[in-house]
């Protein structure tokens, strides 16, 4: 990676606007190299302004295909270039699990260049060939690729915890609609979803680790494989955050009788926010931040080791 690239990878603070709530996340550690991992089988985005400098491509092949005339499909690129999106999509995904993961999509379309110069670089420092004509040409539809995988991406997640839902939560075991809905309610009044025994075990849900481990640990394109230097030491509390909101929705779900609870961005940022006001009102007390920097520990080392067994918010978390 370029000198210049490094430099703008630097630890920044984005800002998270909700209504008339402001809260400030500082960023994770500085992703120094990312891992090349295996292959694996809404909004309309105005152009971005151009804040950070673009790459530039010097070519003899094309990178685009002459039998797709849409480039706001993937389908429209050359497979090399779609190794470059690829990887460009993975550190949106690490900047939205471990910084900010409700950006704003005009905050989202400057930050998408720097994934996409971050990629061309990447690529480049592999030797690997660059096809001309496609950057920064069709910059506008690229990043409407990024920003809707985004979206994809979430939805994956809301899958995920569905599943962690159903599974550490206890249920009517008639699977009545009516009762699960009542179960689901209480579990979301006051945040009781999140604790697990003591009553001040605060975000020790086992349903809330599972899920972070599998999710964000499990498997060679995790992003705890790809991004070792972000996620290896612990779980970044954003992580937490983000995880803690799926679940949220997933109980959401149930408390609907099963009706699908879309992940909507404007929905969901209060929540998002809220359960960040709820870990900060941990590291007020001690032994609480101690406890919960604690798990954010076990569960990165859980994920290293490879096992991963283990709306109206109205939470809290006790403190005593």
């Amino acid at each position: 990676m370029t000198d210049h690239l490094q430099s703008m990878r630097h630890l920044q603070v984005m800002t998270i606007t909700s209504q008339s709530q402001f809260f400030m996340v500082k960023a994770s550690p500085v992703r120094i190299q990312m891992r090349t991992p295996q292959s694996s089988s809404a909004t309309d985005v105005n152009l971005p302004s151009v804040a950070h400098p673009v790459a530039t491509i010097v070519s003899n092949t094309s990178g685009t295909l002459p039998d797709n005339n849409d480039p706001s499909q993937l389908q429209f690129y050359a497979p090399s270039i779609h190794d470059i999106i690829k990887h460009a999509k993975q550190f949106s995904h690490c900047d939205i699990a471990s910084v900010n993961s409700f950006p704003l999509c005009p905050d989202f379309n400057n930050k998408a260049i720097e994934y996409m110069n971050e990629a061309i670089a990447e690529r480049r420092s592999r030797g690997l060939p660059i096809p001309d004509g496609w950057w920064p040409q069709y910059m506008s539809d690229i990043t409407r690729l990024l920003w809707e995988d985004i979206r994809n991406w979430r939805s994956s997640l809301k899958k995920k915890a569905r599943s962690y839902v159903c599974k550490r939560y206890k249920w009517d075991p008639e699977n009545c609609c009516t009762v699960n809905a009542d179960i689901a309610k209480r579990l979301l009044d006051r945040g009781f979803f999140l604790k697990h025994g003591d009553h001040t075990n605060n975000l020790a849900h086992p349903a809330l680790s599972g899920l972070i481990i599998d999710f964000f640990y499990t498997g060679p394109n995790s992003m705890g494989n790809i991004f070792p230097e972000v996620f290896e030491k612990e779980v970044p509390r954003a992580t937490v955050t983000l995880a803690t909101t799926a679940i949220k929705l997933a109980l959401d779900e149930m408390a609907a009788e099963g009706k699908e609870v879309t992940f909507k961005q404007d929905v969901y940022t209060d929540v998002y926010v809220n359960i960040i006001g709820l870990m900060t009102k941990c590291d007020t007390v001690p032994v609480h931040r101690a406890k919960t920097k604690a798990l954010r520990v076990q569960w990165a080392k859980i994920g290293r080791n490879g096992n991963s067994s283990g709306t109206t918010t109205g939470f809290n978390v006790d403190l005593d």
